[in-house]
């Protein structure tokens, strides 16, 4: 989505957007930063920060904490957490700019801020992330999950077929389920009112060795069925043969 575009939902983040930091999910971004040897003596620069929901905390480990977002809005709500912490920088920034911070950072974090459906601006900042990151550096994301959304759409599938026992009529059921959602299963785009990129594990993994890091690690973050909006009865897949929908987590070094 365009900077203006997130500006309108700031104020309603958490009830527009499935954040790993919504009631819920199974967040391991913590975990992954609470993995930085010696935060307290290291800098930190958080890409797409948001209402500044991370800030707190990055303030009160790390020495240095820079946090950028595209957002007017979003940069005013987070200056509004990061006012107490004066280690903090809250500045408006794109990431595609990133590089005219003119530093060099211990640890880089983007969670779910790579959504821009122009992969060659992808490796683009994925490769300046690289470049900003001192020696031995360690870059923390969280990207959304394109084999979650087909994983959601086969299951729902053999759903509607359990309770039809037409082939047909379960696919138009589904496809009318899935009416607003668009799919670019090459590509890895998902478009629901402005095209985002969703990311396959395998395609992670090679996008961040391609920019130059090294010791990739590519885990999951879990949402609870309930909180999927656009399935009319998210319940329904509560039975434990089902696996709950995920984003993917990216813990990489320089």
């Amino acid at each position: 989505m365009r900077s203006t575009e997130w500006d309108k939902i700031a104020d309603h983040y958490f009830e527009k957007i499935d954040s790993p930091f919504s009631s819920g999910a199974k967040n391991k971004i913590y975990r992954l930063i609470k993995k930085v040897k010696n935060p307290n003596k290291k800098k930190v620069l958080e890409i797409g920060c948001g209402t500044g929901t991370l800030v707190p905390f990055l303030a009160k480990n790390f020495r240095k904490v820079i946090a950028t977002d595209i957002s007017k809005k979003m940069v005013e709500l987070a200056h509004e957490k990061a006012i107490r912490y004066p280690n903090v920088l809250v500045k408006k920034i794109d990431s595609i700019q990133i590089h005219r911070l003119r530093q060099k950072f211990d640890v880089i974090i983007s969670i779910n801020s790579m959504l821009m459906p122009n992969i060659v601006k992808v490796n683009q900042i994925m490769r300046k992330c690289h470049k900003l990151l001192k020696k031995n550096g360690v870059f923390i994301g969280v990207f959304p999950s394109m084999d979650s959304l087909i994983y959601h759409k086969l299951i729902m599938y053999d759903k509607e077929y359990d309770k039809r026992h037409n082939r047909r009529k379960a696919r138009l059921a589904t496809g009318r389920i899935l009416a607003t959602r668009t799919y670019d299963l090459v590509y890895g785009y998902f478009d629901d009112q402005g095209k985002q990129k969703h990311y396959y594990g395998v395609e992670l993994d090679y996008r961040f060795r391609k920019a130059g890091f090294s010791r990739i690690k590519v885990g999951k973050l879990t949402y609870p069925w309930e909180t999927v909006e656009y399935d009319p009865n998210p319940k329904r897949f509560l039975d434990d043969i089902y696996d709950e929908l995920w984003d993917w987590t990216v813990y990489a070094e320089k």
